[in-house]
């Protein structure tokens, strides 16, 4: 009777710690339907969540007011993502994060009812990255009017933003705050009011709208400082504000034509930010590309006369390159010179390599005859050695891969690949660089595209030639005997008359 008891005990102790290992999360409990009881839940409850082009995965989630929850996160994208989670006075937002990056962010549920979690990332919302978390319970938040939480303010553009030219838009996103251009001015209500916008400690306006254009803007750095108000323009208590640092860029115009750049040596100061205006006042399509210490940096391709922008920070000083970087364009003259002026020389080689960058041809869209076809890559910053293939690695020299239709190829060190017996019809081709040890770059350098082989152009048939049939051959000379032999007839007769 003893031994029963005793198992009657330890099953109920058994149960009672399965039931906790449950509850806190350490199995497999889908994330898409999650709750868990505060009375026995021991550490924080743990939620995967996963951010990608263009989704926040899983979407709504369900939890209990009183929950602690770690959102484990991971970026299973390629851009940086992060999470926000806000709603009845939390405002909580993680680390931005690159692509295959993890983090965790914690946040305590007061109240029960309907959060938001979304990517703060600008855009990223409005492209989809945007979710709900409901969390159940009967302790909803206090009415608005008696609990507005706490005001939250983000500002936009992000401080480190390079503007391209003398006007900028600054922005604020606004959580438990309602902006009210009627009421400036007027009495103050709780949750409402205006903002300041001050432009190096000057204050420039009073705005009852989410936006403000600034105007006139001249080249270098800028602070830039909102501050939300009440209605009668004092500050709130305790303050809210923020600020960001903005570089103007400094504007320099150059014109594209054949065969030459205009001007085709400019000088600038190593630290600036300069957008080049450039214009195609030749006949051909052009684009400008700026290269050296580290920067790669290309416009997009414009037709004669039309017109796009490239802005570049020079962080160092030294010799830079500026060219066209269309097939042939750079050896008939479209190139020069650029100096970035200052006491700033970029690191040796060895120790600073840049950012790789790399150009595959065939480009995407090509159509090619025939079965054979060459593959190569353009490099910069990235030395291929096919001596080192399998050693120890070392930055900024490596090899690259192949894949065809979906089948990688053994590494190659050097820089172009002749593919054969390729089949009529579209092939995808990826070209990935690879360290010596065979490991992707971090981040990844990859360019693909696809082509397509047709079949080479028939000729027309002439006579004497092999593939016209003998039968043909035959006809035509009966042909030709008739044709003369009534041409003859013909003259004879004429001639009797």
């Amino acid at each position: 009777m003893r031994n029963h008891k005793l198992t009657g005990v330890a099953v109920a102790l058994s149960i009672l710690a399965v039931s906790t290992f449950l509850i806190s999360g350490n199995i497999g409990i889908l994330p898409s339907s999650v709750s868990a009881s505060p009375s026995l839940q021991v550490a924080p409850q743990q939620v995967d969540v996963s951010l990608e082009e263009w989704a926040v995965t899983p979407g709504p989630l369900s939890i209990n007011a009183g929950d602690t929850v770690t959102f484990n996160i991971s970026n299973v994208g390629r851009f940086g993502h992060a999470l926000e989670v806000s709603g009845n006075g939390i405002h909580g937002h993680s680390d931005t994060i690159g692509g295959s990056s993890t983090t965790t962010m914690s946040v305590s549920f007061e109240f029960s009812g309907t959060y938001t979690i979304l990517c703060p990332i600008p855009g990223h919302e409005q492209r989809g990255m945007v979710g709900e978390i409901t969390v159940g319970g009967a302790n909803p938040a206090p009415a608005s009017d008696a609990y507005m939480g706490i005001p939250l303010m983000r500002l936009s553009p992000r401080s480190g933003t390079v503007v391209p030219g003398a006007s900028q838009d600054v922005s604020l996103t606004l959580h438990d705050f309602t902006l009210n251009a009627g009421a400036v001015g007027g009495a103050n209500v709780a949750g409402e009011g205006n903002w300041d916008l001050s432009l190096d400690g000057q204050s420039v306006a009073s705005v009852g709208t989410e936006s403000f254009t600034l105007e006139g803007l001249t080249a270098g750095s800028h602070t830039i400082t909102a501050a939300l108000r009440n209605n009668d323009g004092t500050p709130l208590d305790p303050a809210v504000e923020a600020s960001a640092t903005i570089t103007v860029a400094t504007q320099v115009d150059i014109a594209l034509e054949e065969w030459a750049l205009i001007p085709s040596a400019l000088s600038v100061n190593a630290g600036d930010s300069v957008t080049f205006n450039i214009s195609n006042t030749g006949n051909f399509g052009h684009a400008l590309e700026v290269s050296g210490n580290g920067i790669h940096a290309h416009s997009e391709t414009i037709g004669g006369g039309g017109a796009t922008t490239l802005t570049v920070s020079f962080e160092f000083s030294g010799d830079y390159r500026i060219l066209c970087p269309i097939p042939g364009h750079e050896q008939r003259g479209m190139v020069g010179d650029l100096t970035a002026v200052g006491a700033n020389p970029p690191t040796e080689p060895d120790a600073y390599m840049g950012i790789p960058l790399m150009r595959l041809s065939p480009r995407s869209g090509s159509e090619l005859e025939g079965g054979t076809q060459d593959v190569s890559v353009t490099l910069h910053d990235f030395i291929l050695n096919a001596d080192t293939i399998g050693a120890a690695n070392v930055a900024g020299e490596g090899n690259w891969e192949l894949t065809l239709d979906g089948t990688a190829m053994d590494p190659l060190g050097a820089a172009s690949i002749t593919l054969e017996n390729l089949a009529e019809g579209e092939h995808t081709i990826l070209a990935a660089l690879k360290n010596n040890d065979g490991t992707p770059l971090d981040p990844p350098v990859e360019a693909s595209g696809t082509f397509t082989i047709v079949p080479p152009a028939a000729e027309p048939p002439s006579v004497g030639d092999s593939t016209v049939a003998p039968g043909v051959l035959a006809g035509l000379s009966v042909f030709a005997v008739l044709l003369l032999g009534s041409g003859g007839m013909l003259l004879r007769r004429r001639s009797r008359i």
